[in-house]
């Protein structure tokens, strides 16, 4: 009696986040093929970019140890070493399938590309943003040209760290400013700075 092959798993890894690098690493052991050549688990990363910043590298590259391309990991390169498919789009919707009986539950994950990519796994690792206020209101929550002003004046001097990959921009705009405004300062009037967070 022949036995039973497992079925092959869809895992979908959304976004080429710090944890999904590793994942990608790791999934060369387990995409290994069946008897009948194919693949116990069949993965599949989307991203929108092939690059993606290493936030571990992060404060190296703040001190100048490395450069912008070097806290950088090539996706493409890691999908390939893993056996790992590789759709550059966004993912705009998930959608699950109807539960039936004791079956698992999947779905489908739908990209800006149009394509509709299965899944009997997903696991979603984008990163995250801060969320600004873009204005200010005033006690009738009716903008005030004043306070819409005074509001986008203070937004301009926050520089979030998330999400890391348009950090590089607006981290060189700080520093720029400092360096501007650098005459500005001394030690009667120092430039003050403040860190929110002890993250890497």
């Amino acid at each position: 009696m022949a036995s039973s092959l497992p079925a092959t798993k869809s895992l979908i890894l959304v976004g080429g986040g710090h944890a999904h690098v590793h994942v990608l690493k790791s999934l060369r052991a387990v995409c290994h093929k069946q008897s009948n050549n194919s693949p116990v688990i069949n993965a599949t990363l989307i991203t929108p970019s092939i690059y993606t910043p290493y936030s571990g590298m992060l404060p190296g590259y703040v001190s100048r140890q490395y450069t912008l391309s070097e806290i950088h990991l090539n996706l493409q390169k890691l999908c390939e070493f893993g056996n790992v498919n590789l759709i550059l789009a966004y993912a705009v919707k998930i959608v699950m399938d109807e539960k039936t009986g004791n079956e698992e539950r999947g779905g489908w994950v739908i990209c800006s590309n149009g394509q509709r990519i299965k899944f009997d796994v997903l696991s979603i690792n984008a990163g995250i943003s801060p969320s600004l206020p873009i204005s200010a209101v005033n006690e009738d929550n009716v903008k005030t040209e004043q306070e819409t002003t005074a509001m986008a004046n203070k937004i301009d001097l926050i520089t979030p760290v998330k999400p890391i990959s348009t950090f590089s921009s607006r981290y060189e705009a700080l520093c720029d400013r400092l360096h501007e405004t650098r005459e500005l300062y001394n030690e009667e009037n120092p430039f003050r700075l403040l860190v929110v967070g002890g993250g890497a």
